[in-house]
């Protein structure tokens, strides 16, 4: 495991490992999916990287406006319209199984997916 300050320098390192037949995973909150955009849309994307995206999104009860309102509903239609296979995770499911799916998924069909964990700041669960 690496700990990398930037998304975007962590999907660079990223795509450095998956050509060198390694199948890595880079996590991230949504906000750092703006950041790495340009890293993912003009690489990962266009060459199929085989990676996977687990990318936390921040849901803040009672946030209709700011940053973090704005990112979650862009989240979701950015990936897709990347083109990048998009899975939400089932918090009553074992996570364990869901994630080794969409590494699976990833390793046989060898391009980049994402799984999305929703984290619910401040609200009722």
């Amino acid at each position: 495991m690496l700990t990398v300050a930037r998304e975007d320098n962590a999907v660079g390192i990223a795509v450095g490992a998956s050509l060198t037949g390694r199948y890595p995973v880079v996590l991230m909150e949504n906000a750092g999916l703006g950041m790495s955009l340009s890293a993912i849309a003009s690489l990962v994307v266009p060459y199929r990287i085989p990676m996977l995206f687990v990318v936390n999104v921040r849901v803040v009860a009672g946030e209709a406006l700011g940053e973090s309102a704005i990112l979650r509903r862009l989240t979701v239609p950015l990936l897709v319209g990347l083109g990048m296979e998009t899975f939400e995770l089932d918090l009553d499911g074992p996570f364990d199984e869901q994630v080794n799916l969409m590494v699976e998924g990833v390793q046989d069909r060898r391009r980049p997916a994402a799984l999305l964990i929703a984290d619910s700041v401040g609200a009722e669960k």
